[in-house]
């Protein structure tokens, strides 16, 4: 029975920290599946080097995700945008000329 108490405790203490520990980790994630689902992330790519992708930041406590990304402003121009927004807003981001929006441009 030891035995088996103690696995259960070390099989406990791993599903904690799946749950609680990568939470940052897991809603950078949330960031960024929802920036792929955007009208944005077809014109903006990486913010400048050394970056070789877009950059997301996850701010547990307000529920928002900081977006660094530079986009594409007319044929032969580019903008450096960077917004904050709630997770639940992120696939709703446009790229109008340059600018991130939410909705429609």
């Amino acid at each position: 029975m030891t035995k088996l108490h103690s696995a259960l405790g070390v099989v406990s203490m791993s599903c904690f920290f799946l749950l609680f520990g990568a939470g940052a980790s897991a809603s950078e994630t949330a960031c960024k599946s929802r920036w792929y689902e955007s009208g944005a992330s077809h014109s903006c790519g990486p913010p400048s080097l050394p970056y070789d992708r877009p950059q997301f930041t996850w701010y547990q406590d307000s529920g928002k995700c900081r977006i660094q990304v530079t986009c594409k402003r007319g044929p032969m121009r580019q903008s450096n945008q960077d917004i904050t927004v709630m997770l639940g807003d992120v696939n709703r981001l446009n790229n109008c000329d340059g600018s991130l929006k939410l909705g429609d441009c």
